[in-house]
């Protein structure tokens, strides 16, 4: 007595949140392009039979539930069409179209690397796997007395550690003598017998896999491991300022794989992980192929990652990385679960279907969909002031 009955929402009653087939119109047309049919039976095999979708929803839930107003801000901005993911989207298809063989710059099609991710996935703990995601995400560094990155404390850094690897990287990917090094790359492939010498991009994949088994390894020395990157990549670099730009490079990256770094176990566990994964590094050839193929836009990538003072995408879209991650991260169960269905997605069944698919929508409005739901969910939750 006394207590007001729950109210009931009615049928046309506008409550201010987006109805789901006018909020995802474009997305839902995309289903029908033939290039995506091919994707449908595997839709409903991962989603439907195995259950799937139940168990994104949960995760998506989960999320929702945990994330805040400031969160949704950095979703917002970093899921932005215009100077969020909508400006790393050309490059993400370039990736795509390298996988399915229809890229414009390199022969052939190259599924190994989903391949290795696909292995990763399955075969990865996905509550660690994810917990150093986060972590490494949320690392950050700021400059010594020197003009040296060194790793801060959280909270304290002038800008994160991925960013400033990512900057390194792209100072030494548009230098011509770092690529015609890596051209002539050679290297002893001792685990084939004395005299077995890898050039090119089989002695770029080599040297990967040498240095994730090093990470990997018990006994890990970083002082050897240093040493050989060094002598396969700096002393083939002449020229004083190319090899300044490299050591820059291997200083800043290799900061997680000092063994005092707090970051330095799950670091480790995260290395053993691909070391076993991707046994032929096929991650590492398609690096080598950004690197080193002229016409592939690693150079735009790596700007439209950067961290800039002007529009900052990559701090907006780590930012809200981090958050979805936090939200899975004291769920370990559900965490394994959503992993596991995001590996039966990019299988060896599923996979070619999806990148079809994902190629055929590209360019059919959905990102814009996408950022006005995120808009909607948080205008249903009541967090617009």
């Amino acid at each position: 007595m006394g207590v007001a009955a729950p109210h009931v929402i009615g049928a046309h009653e506008d409550t201010g949140c987006p109805a789901a087939n006018d909020a995802l119109a474009h997305t839902k047309a995309s289903l029908d392009l033939p290039g995506v049919a091919a994707l449908k039976p595997h839709l409903e095999r991962i989603l439907v039979e195995h259950v799937g979708l139940r168990v994104l929803i949960q995760g998506l839930a989960a999320m929702l539930t945990d994330v805040d107003q400031v969160a949704f801000a950095h979703l917002r901005a970093g899921l932005n069409p215009e100077v969020g993911l909508g400006s790393l989207t050309p490059h993400l298809v370039e990736v795509l179209r390298y996988v399915d063989g229809s890229s414009a710059h390199i022969a052939g099609a190259h599924p190994e690397p989903l391949a290795a991710v696909h292995a990763m996935l399955a075969e990865c703990p996905a509550p660690a796997t994810l917990s150093t995601a986060r972590r490494l995400l949320e690392l950050e560094v700021t400059e010594d007395g020197t003009g040296a990155w060194v790793l801060a404390e959280p909270g304290t850094g002038a800008r994160s550690w991925l960013g400033a690897v990512l900057d390194a990287l792209g100072v030494v990917a548009s230098d011509p003598i770092f690529v015609a090094a890596l051209a002539d790359l050679e290297l002893e492939d001792e685990a084939e017998g004395e005299g077995t010498i890898r050039v090119g991009r089989e002695a770029f994949q080599l040297l990967s896999s040498l240095l994730v088994a090093n990470l990997a390894a018990p006994d890990f020395d970083p002082v050897g491991t240093r040493a050989m990157l060094e002598d396969a990549l700096s002393l083939r670099i002449t020229d004083a300022e190319a090899r300044a730009k490299l050591d820059a490079l291997l200083d800043v990256a290799l900061l997680i794989a000092e063994p005092s770094a707090d970051v330095f176990p799950q670091t480790q566990a995260l290395m053993g992980c691909v070391n076993q994964a991707d046994e032929d590094a096929a991650i590492g050839g398609m690096l080598y192929d950004w690197l080193t193929v002229e016409a592939l836009p690693l150079d735009a990538f790596l700007d439209d990652a950067a961290e800039t003072a002007a529009v900052d995408t990559a701090t907006d879209l780590r930012l809200a990385i981090i958050d979805m991650l936090a939200a899975v991260d004291d769920r370990p169960a559900l965490a394994g679960d959503v992993v596991l269905v995001l590996g039966e997605l990019v299988d060896e069944r599923a996979a070619p279907a999806l990148v079809t698919a994902l190629l055929a929508v590209q360019g059919q409005g959905a990102l814009h969909e996408l950022l006005g739901l995120v808009d909607g969910v948080e205008a249903c939750r009541g967090l617009e002031q």
